[in-house]
């Protein structure tokens, strides 16, 4: 019993990083479930043991990615330029965090946060991260009036563009890409 459950784990992680790596190297929707198969060393009839279609298998990831970052970071959107030292610490710890995690699972990331991969979870994760800054700034008074809908996507599509080409270039650390965004959450208040 234990072995199967063993197994089955290896042949998911296998379709699931043969599909990752696929599009490393052209658009989701252009990679076949043949293509996924032939990555992975595995026959179709093995694929569609596990999943009924390679959406199945991008919404897995895209679950455990959510179960994974979604406590990373659970005081960030209530920074303010206020804060106190020990706060703001506290704010740069959580980030360091978040992006180490981002760092150690790059292949992963990168592909979840291309507008490239799933539009459909970019847009979520944009109207997300859109949705939590927006309530902190209204609580303080700041990004309020006619342009905050604008200020929401362009702080939130900024936010992910920015780790998604820090994950590429790879040209600081984790703290220094978060002490980066917290300076550019600041001057947005």
């Amino acid at each position: 019993m234990a072995e199967n459950t063993r197994k089955r784990s290896q042949t998911k992680e296998k379709l699931k990083s043969a599909l990752i790596e696929l599009c490393e190297e052209k658009s989701y929707y252009e990679i076949t479930v043949w293509d996924i198969c032939e990555r992975a060393g595995l026959y179709r009839s093995t694929f569609y043991r596990y999943y009924d279609a390679k959406d199945d298998i991008l919404r897995e990831i895209e679950h455990e990615y959510i179960e994974d970052t979604q406590n990373l970071t659970p005081t960030l959107w209530s920074i303010r330029a206020d804060a106190s030292k020990e706060e703001m610490e506290a704010y740069r710890k959580e980030l360091t965090a978040d992006m180490e995690y981002h760092r150690t699972h790059r292949q992963i990331c990168r592909f979840l946060l291309s507008p490239g991969g799933d539009i459909y979870f970019y847009n979520k994760m944009i109207e997300s991260i859109g949705q939590s800054m927006m309530k902190n700034f209204q609580q303080y008074g700041t990004g309020r009036g006619k342009n905050k809908d604008y200020l929401k996507i362009l702080f939130a599509s900024g936010f992910v563009s920015t780790i998604h080409e820090w994950l590429k270039k790879d040209d600081c650390s984790p703290a220094e890409i978060a002490d980066f965004l917290i300076s550019m959450i600041l001057k947005l208040q």
